[in-house]
């Protein structure tokens, strides 16, 4: 799947071939002598990046990191401004964070956006470094 993936982008850098079109694309681009049943409708490539760059391009690629990066960059700067008495909410802070990188560790082998019920639980856990700063501003107490 990751190589057919890697020539769906080879044909398609800039743009992509769109989303949702790998269910329609994917046999045009199937390796011969994939284990896969050639009647199968595959939807995904097994991995985030791939995924991302075959239906959206590079360029879509490159603003999808950018905005992970951005995501963590800010959740760390929010980490950082916690005082050091503010255990709880530096753990909750962490915790999103280190689950969000534990979600693209996975998405290495895995479509993991593919699955609604995970990527839910993600934005939940990707807004708690947000309701800590805003909490810490406004002087609520995460401690008890």
């Amino acid at each position: 799947m990751w190589s057919s993936g890697v020539r769906i982008i080879r044909d398609h850098p800039w743009t992509g071939v769109g989303m949702g079109a790998m269910v329609r694309i994917y046999q045009h681009y199937r390796e011969p002598d994939s284990p896969v049943d050639p009647k199968r409708r595959i939807g995904h490539l097994h991995n985030n990046i791939i995924q991302v760059a075959a239906e959206r391009g590079l360029l879509g690629l490159t603003c999808w990191l950018w905005i992970w990066g951005a995501y963590g960059y800010q959740t760390w700067r929010i980490y950082e401004r916690l005082e050091p008495k503010q255990r709880q909410a530096k753990a909750l802070v962490v915790g999103s964070l280190a689950s969000v990188i534990g979600f693209h560790i996975e998405g290495l082998f895995e479509h993991t956006f593919g699955d609604t019920e995970v990527i839910t639980l993600l934005y939940f856990l990707m807004a708690l470094p947000f309701v800590v700063q805003r909490a810490c501003l406004s002087g609520q107490a995460l401690d008890s």
